[in-house]
């Protein structure tokens, strides 16, 4: 019997289902040239910006479009910060951040200077006060 309301239950439950009416939304973006097939980091930003690092630079997509960012170095390893809006940048013997200008575009600010020996920055922390890069 109760395999029966069960039965009667779900048949109910089926025939009150409505599919959604029209047609599903499709969008097609333009590839960027500056697409690799490999990235070593990955992050996104409060604004839903999606940052990759390869090793031509990093490479922003808002949904629509690609923008390439060009830097000093080979980027390694991506951290963003909410509370001070950057996004850290770890690299081969480098190391800096993004931050965004009033129109939404990163600009690359180096920390590390002209150093040569620092190695392959290869993580970021980010504690209240302090950012630690790792080699």
């Amino acid at each position: 019997m109760k395999k029966i309301l069960l039965l009667v239950s779900l048949l109910l439950i089926v025939c009150e289902l409505k599919a959604q009416e029209g047609a599903p939304l499709l969008t097609y973006f333009k590839e960027s040239i500056e697409i690799e097939n490999q990235s070593w980091a990955i992050c996104q930003d409060d604004n839903n910006v999606m940052l990759f690092a390869n090793r031509r630079g990093i490479l922003t997509f808002d949904g629509q479009c690609w923008n390439f960012i060009p830097i000093p170095t080979i980027p390694y390893s991506l951290k963003y910060s909410p509370r001070e809006r950057k996004v850290y940048v770890g690299g081969d013997n480098n190391y800096g951040y993004l931050a965004s200008d009033e129109n939404g575009v990163y600009k690359y600010f180096s920390i590390s200077g002209d150093s040569s020996s620092i190695g392959q920055i290869s993580r970021i922390i980010i504690t209240d006060s302090t950012v630690y890069f790792y080699v």
